[in-house]
């Protein structure tokens, strides 16, 4: 099997895995009464043709009166390294953060089984400092809990 064959099918892993965390994280939210929206990806016509525009984030949801506006990340490694926050996300979801409204990413470490929690601001201040990756024990994640226990609940709290 081919280098090229190989990342092709680990990608397609990976983004079935992907998916799979985000249908759960969606379960997980109506069943805890938080009200979800899927932001879907829009498109764009240039010289005849259409192109894919990626959504400012995947999620909006909303309970008891919170607002939340969040993206959701997964990733096979140990940490999530900075390299992968995308800055076009974080300076939309931390122009909510500055309104008032809980903004980050939610982030699934499929290796430790733990799905975890990271602000705008705090995404923000990690892209600014350069290399690093986000970690389960930092003092600025939260920890929401494993693949089929986590709660969603906990971000508004």
């Amino acid at each position: 099997m081919t280098a090229t064959l190989r990342r092709k099918i680990a990608g397609k892993i990976a983004k079935q895995q992907g998916d799979a965390f985000e249908e759960a994280f969606e379960w997980k939210c109506r069943a805890a009464s938080i009200a979800i929206t899927r932001i879907p990806d829009g498109c764009e016509q240039g010289r005849g043709k259409l192109y894919r525009v990626k959504s400012p984030f995947d999620w909006f949801l909303s309970f008891q009166c919170w607002a939340f506006a969040l993206d959701t990340k997964s990733t096979a490694e140990l940490a999530f390294p900075h390299w992968k926050i995308d800055r076009d996300q974080v300076d939309n979801l931390l122009s909510h953060q500055k309104q008032g409204t809980m903004a980050g990413y939610v982030i699934y470490m499929r290796t430790l089984n733990a799905v975890v929690f990271v602000a705008a601001s705090d995404l923000d201040r990690r892209l600014k400092s350069g290399k690093g990756s986000i970690k389960r024990e930092d003092p600025d994640v939260t920890y929401l809990g494993n693949s089929q226990t986590f709660n969603p609940l906990l971000l508004f709290k």
